[in-house]
């Protein structure tokens, strides 16, 4: 559904870490749903202060992984907001980025087509 770049934060013997901290999905009609990987030594939270986003669980103990929800953007720009986890004093973020600019290649074009694909946009 997007791009995902994994960050690792760790202090002492506490570990908070996230699968995905950045993300970019595609604003359509649709709601979009993704999971996000938590990895945490003990009692973690999740929260953003973005109305179109929600996550469940928002709070968790170990290892969990949450559902985000993205809702869709009928906008013609860019909406970007930020989940951050926290964890025994350490924070780590998810910046959710929704554009109308982000389309799906189809997945059944080969290398070929997908050249001739791009030079016919």
């Amino acid at each position: 559904m997007g791009l995902v770049f994994p960050l690792q934060l760790s202090a002492q013997q506490d570990t908070l870490e996230i699968s995905a901290n950045l993300v970019f999905v595609a604003a359509d009609t649709d709601t979009a749903e993704l999971a996000i990987n938590v990895t945490a030594d003990s009692v973690w939270s999740a929260n953003t202060d973005a109305s179109w986003i929600v996550l469940l669980p928002a709070t968790g103990k170990g290892d969990t992984s949450i559902l985000v929800i993205v809702e869709p953007n009928p906008l013609s720009t860019n909406l970007i907001d930020t989940v951050f986890f926290t964890s025994q004093g350490l924070t780590v973020s998810s910046a959710i980025v929704q554009s109308p600019f982000i389309c799906e290649v189809p997945t059944n074009l080969s290398l070929v087509d997908s050249v001739v694909f791009q030079h016919s946009l």
